[in-house]
C-alpha cells in the first residue's frame, strides 16, 4: 500500500470519527454550533465575534489587533484577546461564503482530523507503526480536553493541531537541518503563535526541553554545541523578528500600563489540578484509562526510547498541579508566564506525551504477540480507546437573532448600537454576537483581558435608559452631561430592549422618555413580544463633552436651592467618591467648592487612592484648584475628611440627625 494512500486512510478515519463524535453536527453544520447553553455559551458569541472580526479587519487592510467596534468611541487594542488568527485565516473564504456559525464548525471538524493526524506524524517520527500511531491521534484528539474545551466553546484551546504539527516541523529539523525545513519549522512556530498564547508557551517549553536533552547527549565541545543550536536560534530568531512589532512590543506596553493583567499566585491557583484529575472522567484533563495504561506499558516496555516524553510529560502535569506543588512558583516568575492565566492547560503536553508513549506501549505488546492477532488487537483497542473517550454529552446550540438587526444593518444612517438592559445576564455577549449581523459599533463588550474603558454602568445616560424610573437629578455637584451632548459622543443612533431580563421590574422606556434621555428624535422600529427598539436622529452637540462625571458612594443626598445645591459627605472614615472620565489625555484644573461644619476641618483629595492635596476647608463656603494631570482613563475621586464628623441631634435636640464633616458644592474638570 502506497503511502499516499496510507495517509489519505488516516485522514479519512479521523474525519468519520471526528462525525461519529460530534453528531448530530454534521447534519447542523449551517445553523448549530457544538455548545452548551447559557453561561456555557458565553465564549461562543465571543469567538464568533473573533472570527468575524478577523475576516472583517483583513478584508479593510486594518490590523486585527485592535477594534473600533467595541467599547466605542475609543475602541480597544485586542493583543491579550486570543483572536485565534491562525484559525480565522483558514476560515476566511467560508466566512465569506456561508458566514461565520459554518466557518466555526468547519473548524471545529478540522481540529479532529488534523490534530489526531498531527500526532500521527509525530509518532511515525518516532518509528512507530501506523496502527499505534493513528491509536495515538484518537488518544489526543478525542480526549476530554478536546471535547471539553469545543463544548465550552475555548477556541483557542480547542483548535489543538498547531502544537503538534509544530513538533513534526522541528522534530524534521533536528534530523536533518535544511532551508525548506526551517522555514516550514518558522511556519508552524507562527501559526502556534497566531492561534493561541497559550500554546505558544507550551512551545517554547517543549523546544526547551529538546534543547536540554539534544545538548546533554553532545559531545561538549562548542562545535557540535554551535551545530545543535543553529537552526533553533534561526527558527526563534526570525520567528521573533516577525512577532515583535506586529505583537510582543505593544502587549509589552500594554502589560506595563495595566497591572490588572498581571495575575497573583493566589489568583492562579484557583485554575491548578488535582493530582487525581487525570483519572477523572468529570474533568477536562482527564488523560482516558486505557490511553494512560498504554503509556505506562510503553514506559516500563521501551526503556530509554521513551524517556524525552516522560520528561515533558510529568513535568507539564506537575506545572497542571498549580503554586502549592512548587514548580510553578518558579515558572511564575518568568515575564513570559503573565501570557498565561491557567495551570490546568500544560496538561495538553501531558496528554500529547501520553499519546506518543501509548503508541510505544502498543507497538512493544504487538511485538510479544504473532503477526495474526495484530489487526485483531489493534481492532479491540480502537474500540477500548473510543469508548473510553466517548463525550458524555454532545449539546448542539442553535445562535439566533431577532430580524431588527438586519435592519438596522440595512439602514444608511451609521452611529452605534445599545442593547438594553446592559446588566441582564450575558448581555455583552450577546451584543458582541449580535454586533457581528448589524456591523455598527457598539458601547460594550467583552475581552479576554481588561482595557482602558468608559465606566458605561455608571455614566448617566445609560443609567438613565436602563432605569428610566429613577429620576435622575436635572443638577448636581458636578457639571450633568446634557442628553444630546453624551448621545453625540457615543454616536448613539440605535437603542434595543428586551422585554425578558432577569433584572426585577425592568421597565422598557416609553419613546418620550427616551426622547427626553437621550436629547434625540427618537422613532418605533420594532415592537413585540421580544424587544423594542428606537432610532435616533440627531444632529451633533455644540457641546463636545471634556469629560464624564457619576455620582459614586459614600454621599447623603443632594440638598440646596438651585445656586446652592451640596451634598455632605456620609461616611467620614471612608470618605465619598466620584467617577471621573476624562474623553481625552489633558492637563487639567480640578476645581471644588466645600464647606465644613461646625468648626475647620482638614480633608484629603485622593485621585485613585494617590493624594493629590489635604485641604483645610472653614465653615464658610471655600473654592481650591488644584492642577492635574489626567489620561483617558477611569479614575474614582475621594474626598476623605480627617475627623469623624459631629450629629447635631446630639448638641440640640430636635436638629439635623445625620453625621456631618465636609460638604461640596462644586467638583469641575476644566482643561
Amino acid at each position: 500500500m502506497s503511502q499516499r494512500l496510507i495517509h489519505s486512510l488516516v485522514l479519512l478515519g479521523y474525519l468519520l470519527l471526528a462525525i461519529i463524535a460530534t453528531y448530530p453536527l454534521i447534519g447542523n453544520v449551517a445553523t448549530h454550533v457544538p455548545s452548551g447553553a447559557g453561561d456555557a455559551a458565553q465564549d461562543l458569541w465571543e469567538k464568533l465575534w473573533n472570527l468575524e472580526h478577523v475576516y472583517r479587519s483583513l478584508l479593510a487592510g486594518k490590523s486585527p489587533f485592535f477594534t473600533d467596534q467595541l467599547y466605542t468611541p475609543n475602541g480597544a487594542a485586542l493583543y491579550f484577546h486570543p483572536l485565534s488568527i491562525t484559525n480565522a485565516i483558514i476560515a476566511l473564504p467560508i466566512i465569506a461564503i456561508w458566514g461565520v456559525i459554518p466557518a466555526y464548525n468547519f473548524l471545529a471538524l478540522g481540529s479532529f482530523v488534523l490534530s489526531g493526524y498531527a500526532v500521527y506524524l509525530l509518532c511515525r517520527q518516532w518509528q512507530c507503526s501506523s496502527r499505534s500511531a493513528f491509536l495515538a491521534g484518537m488518544i489526543y484528539s478525542f480526549s476530554a480536553f478536546h471535547v471539553g474545551h469545543l463544548t465550552l466553546n475555548h477556541l483557542e484551546l480547542w483548535n489543538m493541531q498547531w502544537l503538534p504539527l509544530y513538533f513534526v516541523a522541528y522534530e524534521r529539523v533536528r534530523q536533518q537541518p535544511s532551508f525548506g525545513r526551517i522555514a516550514w519549522a518558522i511556519l508552524a512556530l507562527l501559526a502556534v503563535l497566531f492561534s493561541s498564547l497559550y500554546m505558544a508557551m507550551y512551545a517554547l517549553l517543549w523546544t526547551l526541553v529538546w534543547l536540554g536533552f539534544d545538548l546533554a547527549q553532545q559531545p561538549r565541545s562548542l562545535k557540535h554545541t554551535w551545530q545543535r543550536l543553529r537552526a533553533p536560534l534561526i527558527i526563534g530568531g526570525v520567528t521573533l523578528v516577525v512577532i515583535l512589532p506586529l505583537m510582543l512590543l505593544p502587549m509589552l506596553r500594554q502589560a506595563a500600563q495595566n497591572s490588572v493583567l498581571i495575575r497573583s499566585v493566589e489568583e492562579v491557583s484557583k485554575r491548578a489540578i488535582s493530582p487525581l484529575a487525570v483519572l477523572q472522567r468529570s474533568t477536562l484533563s482527564y488523560l482516558g484509562i486505557v490511553g494512560l495504561a498504554l503509556a505506562v506499558i510503553g514506559v516500563v516496555l521501551t526503556k530509554k526510547q521513551g524517556l524525552r516524553w516522560i520528561v515533558l510529560g510529568l513535568g507539564a502535569f506537575w506545572l497542571a498541579l498549580g503554586p502549592r506543588y512548587g514548580l510553578y512558583q518558579i515558572y511564575n516568575l518568568l515575564p513570559i508566564a503573565q501570557f498565561g492565566r491557567y495551570p490546568d492547560r500544560f496538561i495538553v503536553l501531558t496528554l500529547i506525551s501520553c499519546a506518543v508513549l501509548a503508541a510505544m506501549g502498543v507497538d512493544a505488546l504487538l511485538k510479544r504477540w504473532q503477526a495474526r492477532w495484530h489487526v485483531l488487537a489493534s481492532a479491540v483497542l480502537l474500540l477500548l480507546i473510543g469508548v473510553d473517550s466517548w463525550p458524555s454529552q454532545r449539546p448542539l446550540l442553535q445562535p439566533s437573532h431577532h430580524p431588527v438587526y438586519e435592519q438596522i444593518a440595512a439602514d444608511p444612517i451609521t452611529g452605534s448600537v445599545l442593547d438594553m438592559p446592559i446588566r441582564r445576564t450575558n448581555s455583552a455577549w450577546f451584543a458582541m454576537y449580535y454586533q457581528t449581523i448589524h456591523q455598527r459599533p457598539i458601547i460594550d463588550g467583552v475581552l479576554a483581558r481588561p482595557v482602558p474603558r468608559i465606566p458605561i454602568f455608571d455614566i448617566r445616560l445609560v443609567r438613565g435608559l436602563e432605569e428610566p424610573e429613577l429620576n435622575l437629578p436635572a443638577q448636581d455637584i458636578f457639571p450633568v452631561q446634557q442628553p444630546l451632548a453624551a448621545t453625540s459622543y457615543f454616536n448613539l443612533r440605535y437603542l434595543v430592549y428586551y422585554r425578558k431580563s432577569d433584572m426585577p421590574n425592568q421597565q422598557v422606556p416609553t419613546l418620550e422618555q427616551v426622547e427626553a434621555l437621550t436629547g434625540a428624535k427618537a422613532s418605533e422600529i420594532a415592537n413585540d413580544q421580544t424587544l423594542v427598539a428606537y432610532r435616533l436622529d440627531w444632529q451633533p452637540s455644540s457641546e463636545p463633552l471634556t469629560s464624564l462625571m457619576e455620582l459614586g458612594t459614600g454621599w447623603y443626598e443632594i440638598e440646596g436651592s438651585e445656586h446652592d445645591l451640596h451634598r455632605w459627605i456620609k461616611d467620614a472614615g471612608a470618605g465619598a467618591t466620584l467617577g471621573l472620565y476624562p474623553t481625552r489625555p489633558m492637563q487639567a484644573q480640578l476645581q471644588l467648592k466645600l464647606v465644613a461644619f461646625d468648626h475647620p476641618q482638614a480633608v484629603d483629595i485622593l485621585l485613585d487612592d494617590q493624594l493629590l492635596a489635604t485641604l483645610n476647608v472653614g465653615t464658610a463656603v471655600e473654592s481650591f484648584t488644584l492642577p492635574i494631570d489626567l489620561a483617558q482613563k477611569s479614575y474614582k475621586l475621594r474626598f476623605k475628611p480627617h475627623e469623624a464628623g459631629i450629629n447635631p441631634s446630639l448638641q440640640q435636640p430636635g436638629a439635623d440627625p445625620r453625621t456631618l464633616s465636609i460638604s461640596v458644592f462644586e467638583a469641575t474638570i476644566q482643561p
